[in-house]
């Protein structure tokens, strides 16, 4: 869910204004994508599903995928 007319899905579950942030890198460690534009309440598997970096093709011998435990 996009945050709606007044903002409140910028509210995380704390009470605290925060955006969730999906960042990709290559293997050089230069950024690839990000993405800021989801609220801070969003699940970060929701935020995975809906992103264009998830459709792209890759090897997936080479991939690390690394997320905070909240």
């Amino acid at each position: 869910m996009k945050p709606n007319r007044y903002g409140d899905g910028y509210i995380n579950r704390k009470g605290k204004p925060t955006l969730t942030v999906q960042a990709t890198c290559d293997a050089r460690e230069m950024f690839t994508s990000v993405d800021v534009s989801w609220p801070g309440s969003e699940h970060d598997s929701r935020i995975w599903r809906n992103s264009q970096t998830r459709s792209q093709p890759i090897n997936k011998a080479n991939v690390v995928l690394l997320d905070d435990d909240g």
